[in-house]
């Protein structure tokens, strides 16, 4: 990969280009990002599906699926960095299907590193307006860990988040798919019979 920055072509003529990003803010840890909003407007809830499921079940492209519901009203504005355990579990949530949370104990998709959060939190400060004034209070490296919950691969809450398919990421049921593909076979049946109208 070339150390060279190159932008998208007319991203400065559309003001896409929103300059380089700083130095103590590339390449953080999941749950370094997680931890850094002052406010949330949305909750989010990653499931973690099943580790014995084979690699053509799961879903491509994800560690689980990631579902943001938007809060009727954003949270309070922390004016101390990290968030107290209380504040991150009513804003992110870690669904576990078929696994215990000693499974993930210790993970780096719930890990912050302390030094790195520090340098993070000490760059907004010094570049952002908005968190010039908050406070960087105590916390350890694991504060996500509270956030994670377990439950059975058969249980209600399983068969409402673990997305089976594509109908799924659409909101359809499989059924509609398969009375799609019924409609669309009769209308090619259609075309081909002399003298019959379509509706």
């Amino acid at each position: 990969m070339s150390s060279s920055l190159t932008l998208p072509r007319h991203s400065l003529a559309n003001d896409l280009w929103m300059g380089e990003q700083l130095s103590a803010l590339r390449g953080l840890a999941s749950a370094t990002k997680r931890l850094l909003p002052m406010t949330r407007a949305c909750m989010q809830v990653v499931v973690l599906q099943p580790g014995h499921l084979s690699r053509e079940e799961r879903q491509h492209g994800f560690v689980g699926n990631s579902i943001f519901l938007p809060q009727a009203k954003p949270s309070s504005v922390l004016t101390t960095l990290p968030p107290k355990d209380v504040d991150m579990q009513d804003a992110v949530l870690f669904v576990l299907v078929g696994s215990q949370k000693d499974a993930v104990k210790g993970s780096s998709l719930l890990r912050a590193p302390r030094d790195e959060y520090t340098a993070a939190v000490e760059c907004l400060r010094k570049t952002n307006p908005f968190y010039a004034e908050v406070e960087l209070g105590d916390g350890s490296d694991d504060l996500l860990e509270g956030c994670v919950l377990e439950t059975a691969e058969d249980s209600a809450l399983a068969q409402e988040l673990l997305q089976r398919g594509p109908a799924d990421a659409q909101g359809q049921d499989a059924s509609d798919d398969e009375k799609m593909d019924d409609a669309s076979e009769e209308k090619r049946e259609g075309l081909d019979a002399p003298g019959r109208v379509l509706n």
